[in-house]
């Protein structure tokens, strides 16, 4: 059977990249992060301590991320940044500022990352049969700091539209993530295929706007039998190399 993919939206963490591996934890490396954060903010606001960078901004902001599957949109980060300066450093420090300090932040996270050695083939062999790449994914933190991190790896250039749910008022599972990548990328719901690691946020949302899955199943997870049978579920992988042999054009 032909199926005719035209796109393939893939998620980001623990599909397309892996920021819990390496020689760190995660915790490791957010501290590192925090470290070289403190330095840099310290030139807009020299009252502020280390300790006040960990309790305002770092814990105060996970504490709330808790909760954040509950949620329909993603907390903004930048605000539990600006609670740690005090109120001249808030005035004047710019957005691009602002930038720069989660591109700081997020530095470790992305010098640890992982993804498959033979990603950047397998990306290139599924352009090579004219399909088009995208992400869609749900993160707590904005794009740019993944953007950035793809671009370390040289995969950037294989994702012209990347959806991010920092960036946008909805993640998922809801309809209108789907809905927005697929209008923003020039294709439809049919001929796009979603390729994910979670059944609830990725391989059950996309098949209910009638795109067609792919789940990477990474953890030995047992599918149930109504995805199994599904008419737009194409199976299951464990590596996303065995996306260039399937029949998707």
């Amino acid at each position: 059977m032909k199926n005719k993919i035209e796109t393939i939206f893939f998620d980001l963490g623990n599909t397309l990249l892996n920021y819990h591996k390496g020689k760190l934890s995660d915790d490791e490396k957010d501290f590192l992060g925090l470290k070289k954060l403190y330095e840099y903010l310290k030139s807009f606001d020299d009252s502020l301590t280390f300790t006040k960078l960990y309790e305002d901004f770092y814990i105060a902001w996970i504490n709330k991320l808790s909760d954040r599957d509950s949620r329909r949109t993603e907390y903004n980060a930048t605000n539990f940044l600006l609670n740690a300066l005090d109120e001249n450093a808030r005035s004047k420090i710019s957005n691009n500022e602002i930038v720069q300090a989660f591109k700081i932040f997020h530095e470790p996270n992305m010098r640890f990352v992982e993804c498959e050695s033979d990603l950047s083939e397998t990306l290139l062999a599924l352009q090579n049969k004219n399909i088009k790449l995208g992400i869609i994914s749900n993160t707590p933190i904005a794009g740019y700091c993944h953007d950035e991190t793809l671009k370390s790896l040289d995969l950037l250039k294989f994702f012209d539209r990347r959806f991010y749910s920092y960036d946008l008022n909805f993640k998922k599972p809801s309809r209108e993530i789907f809905a927005h990548a697929v209008r923003w990328t020039d294709t439809k719901f049919e001929d796009s295929l979603f390729v994910g690691d979670s059944l609830q946020k990725d391989i059950i949302p996309a098949l209910s706007v009638d795109m067609k899955a792919v789940f990477l199943n990474n953890k030995n997870t047992v599918v149930p039998k109504e995805i199994m049978a599904h008419k737009n579920f194409l199976g299951e992988i464990n590596k996303l190399s065995q996306l260039i042999n399937m029949d998707l054009v």
